[in-house]
């Protein structure tokens, strides 16, 4: 399903022209549902135009289809992936865990696949406010029905729940300051005693470092590719001695 959403054939003049207008605060005195029904027109209340005709039937990713707008269960799904995102007191998503996630689902997803997305709406950021985040998320995954793009929210969830509660025990494992970051070579050392198989300079090559320490986003993307690499039951039977 993931793989399909994110190859559909998009019409993004819409919707970055759409979000061209949030971007220059041209549009910031409407509300947000009054915003993102420019971006996606809408049939009374919710959902998109059913027509042939592929103005009136306009939807970002699967133009031609009589498609789901964010009904309010939706919505509700949406923010609580985007809340699970949020990292370092931000209050912004990251965009990065989310990708490293959805990629996750589909052997045959790329993280360019999620990018283009992103472009697409005008995005550039990896750290994501919530009215991009709302919009990124309708233009992907609008076109479901509500069930399926409720269960879709659910499986993204499940995920970054795991690899959020294994990013935790393996922080608390490397002694981290008052902020939350870490050492690299705690770090390095604390895998390394998991995996004694593998050698410190193997895990460091596993890390994306420059200055010799870890926040949370860090470790967090991590355990997001080693969780890909190696699968749930693999990953958690490492992680045991810290449980």
């Amino acid at each position: 399903m993931f793989k399909k959403l994110f190859s559909a054939s998009p019409s993004p003049g819409a919707a970055h022209d759409y979000y061209g207008s949030l971007q220059n605060g041209s549009c910031t005195d409407r509300t947000e549902s009054e915003q993102l029904s420019e971006f996606t027109p809408r049939k009374g209340d919710q959902g998109y135009a059913e027509s042939d005709e592929e103005e009136a039937s306009f939807s970002p990713r699967s133009p031609g289809r009589p498609l789901l707008a964010l009904k309010p269960s939706c919505k509700v799904e949406a923010q609580k992936l985007f809340d699970a995102c949020t990292v370092d007191k931000l209050n912004m998503a990251n965009m990065g865990l989310i990708t490293k996630v959805v990629v996750h689902q589909d052997e045959d997803l790329t993280e360019e696949d999620v990018s283009e997305t992103l472009s697409q709406v005008g995005v550039s950021s990896t750290d994501l406010t919530w009215q991009e985040f709302y919009v990124w998320s309708h233009h992907v995954f609008g076109g479901l029905s509500e069930e399926d793009y409720i269960e879709a929210m659910a499986v993204l969830n499940t995920e970054i729940a795991l690899i959020q509660k294994w990013s935790d025990l393996l922080s608390q494992s490397c002694e981290p300051d008052a902020n939350g970051v870490i050492l690299l070579d705690n770090f390095v050392q604390k895998v390394h005693e998991l995996l004694p198989e593998l050698s410190h300079a193997d895990i460091e090559e596993t890390v994306d470092n420059v200055d010799g320490t870890m926040g949370a986003k860090e470790v967090q993307y991590w355990v997001a590719d080693m969780l890909g690499d190696c699968g749930q039951d693999d990953f958690e039977d490492m992680l045991k001695p810290l449980m």
